[in-house]
């Protein structure tokens, strides 16, 4: 009974969301209440849990408000300064095939993004990227966020591993992870060109002439993400990222792998640009070199909350970084006062209705991790959800669950936190590989991290789009799906082989 009720809210969101199409702000309120009532009711949690919850939530909700001001400010600035014109311009002089221009940006740049920040930062850059240069919006929120995907498994240098699984980080957690990670990497860009076969109603033809780039630039960043990840979990997404990048584009000057026929999806201007490749090159160095040292300097502050909850607060937040190399950017090119504030006021105003959704909405999800403070003594509702992993069928239940954790938290950093321990344990009770295991947990949850929607809010505005969330919805759920189903597969695999050895 208490897992049907824990079930229940999550059950009426995505419903609500994916078959009724209701408006999200009105379905979040209304899935909130209904989350608090069952909490006081079925949980009977302490009433202080709410406030501390909402207060926590408003945190959580205002670090991901700020990365997404940053990226409207970085990419408004960015347009009104002419460099977004010239990245199509020379994105169609490395190709001009719409298929192999999706995979670098929506595969190879996020992904570079995702190891050097994460926290939803890759779609918010992305996303605006790929809309200028033709594609739909919905499609390019869905095809965005299932290109980040697998990658941020070592995303944000390697937060997800480091702090999600804390001292279960094994060395043979960490090279599990590595592997199955690298093996989804050379699915993804196949995913993605799929995505647009499907989208555009292309015929075989059209995913097959693009299949070999495809299957080369998921190689290409596989072995180096693999390798890697011996190195240190900081690596793997940043150096298989890096590493492709550079592979794609050799093969590019020689033609080789390149899909036969181009196809475009919008007319290319042939006029050369006000701004050259340093221009476009630039701001992303200077980005993705401040990115990384602010992860390593910048600490964390604790906060206490009411009922003797607490929040970390990183001070480290990719949204302050993309603002202050919008600064500099307006100090560097000269931006007059008026150009300033007129950046900066598209952004805000960009930024309102998203911000509400996720404020709701986080915080429900912390109302459901803090249920665990109840008079009955008993898990939480996100917990309780998943009760009954300890079965034969867990390695089918362990990527499906870390999925509903980054779905339900926005996050596979805290859905290693919520169910990493939880899965160890059941992998010992069954007697599968404890290695196995977590790596099923933290692969899942990359994919449910695509359709969190906290990740779609932040998307679909940095897309400037709005009213959109349930069709992102519905055009992202059955990759997901296929996501998903190919990590069981080859966690099964995995363990046969195990077993044969």
């Amino acid at each position: 009974m208490l897992t049907l009720l824990a079930l229940v809210p999550i059950i009426v969101l995505v419903v609500d969301l994916v078959v009724f199409r209701r408006n999200i702000v009105i379905t979040a309120t209304a899935v909130a209440i209904l989350t608090v009532a069952i909490a006081l009711v079925g949980w009977r949690i302490d009433p202080m849990v709410i406030p501390g919850s909402a207060s926590k939530g408003a945190l959580v909700a205002l670090d991901i408000c700020v990365i997404i001001l940053g990226a409207l400010v970085f990419l408004n600035l960015m347009r009104s300064l002419g460099i977004i014109d010239a990245i199509e311009f020379h994105l169609g002089r490395v190709s001009g095939d719409s298929r192999v221009q999706l995979i670098l940006l929506a595969w190879l740049f996020g992904s570079l993004i995702e190891g050097s920040a994460g926290f939803g930062t890759p779609a918010v850059i992305v996303v605006p990227l790929l809309v200028f240069i033709g594609y739909p919006p919905v499609f390019s929120v869905a095809a965005a966020l299932v290109g980040n995907s697998v990658n941020a498994s070592f995303g944000a240098v390697g937060t997800p591993v480091r702090i999600g699984f804390g001292e279960l980080a094994t060395p043979a957690v960490v090279a599990a992870t590595g592997w199955l990670g690298a093996l989804m990497c050379v699915f993804v860009p196949v995913l993605l060109l799929g995505m647009m076969t499907a989208r555009l109603r292309e015929g075989p033809g059209f995913f097959l002439d693009a299949l070999p780039f495809a299957l080369f630039s998921g190689i290409a960043t596989a072995v180096p993400f693999y390798l890697a990840s011996f190195v240190g979990i900081e690596f793997p997404s940043i150096m298989g990222s890096l590493v492709a990048i550079a592979l794609v584009f050799a093969v590019r000057r020689v033609s080789f792998l390149m899909p036969k026929e181009v196809h475009s999806i919008k007319e290319r201007s042939l006029e050369e640009p006000e701004r050259g490749m340093a221009s476009i090159i630039m701001p992303y160095v200077l980005l993705l070199s401040l990115l990384v040292l602010a992860r390593y300097v910048l600490p964390s502050v604790g906060v206490p909350l009411p009922a003797d909850l607490t929040h970390s607060i990183n001070l480290f937040n990719p949204g302050l970084v993309l603002l202050l190399v919008a600064g500099i950017m307006m100090l560097w090119y000269r931006v007059t006062r008026g150009t300033a504030r007129e950046v900066a006021e598209k952004s805000v105003r960009s930024l309102a209705r998203p911000a509400l959704t996720i404020l709701i909405i986080v915080t429900m999800m912390q109302v459901m991790i803090n249920s665990d403070q109840n008079a009955l003594n008993i898990d939480s509702m996100l917990f309780y959800a998943f009760t009954n992993i300890r079965n034969v069928a867990l390695p089918a239940i362990a990527p499906v669950l870390g999925a509903f954790g980054s779905f339900v938290t926005g996050s596979v950093t805290v859905s290693n936190l919520t169910f990493a321990v939880a899965q160890a344990e059941a992998a010992e009770v069954v007697g599968y590989p404890v290695m196995v295991i977590l790596a099923l947990q933290i692969i899942g949850a990359t994919g449910g991290n695509t359709i969190s929607i906290p990740n779609i809010m932040a998307a679909q505005a940095a897309g400037d789009m709005e009213g959109q969330e349930n069709d992102i919805l519905r055009a992202t759920l059955p990759w997901v799906g296929a996501y998903l189903a190919l990590v069981i597969l080859l966690g099964l695999v995995m363990l046969g082989l195990l077993a044969a050895t």
